[in-house]
């Protein structure tokens, strides 16, 4: 997904990022603030915006599959 995602130029953006913290933290009542700091001092936030980077790459390739 990584190589199709570079190819298309599919980027997580901040608004990315906020909203699905925004979602998370709901489901997990939490503070979006203190979710992105918990993910941080885990050395997570990375992997959390290859995540949201991955799902946006798959919906781009089930957008292009229904075309």
């Amino acid at each position: 997904l990584g190589g199709i995602a570079e190819q298309e130029s599919i980027t997580v953006s901040a608004d990315d990022t906020d909203r699905e913290l925004a979602k998370m933290a709901q489901n997990l009542r939490m503070k979006p603030e203190q979710l992105r700091a918990d993910l941080e001092k885990n050395e997570r936030f990375d992997e959390f915006r290859d995540r949201i980077r991955d799902d946006k790459t798959l919906r781009f390739i089930m957008d292009a599959l229904k075309h």
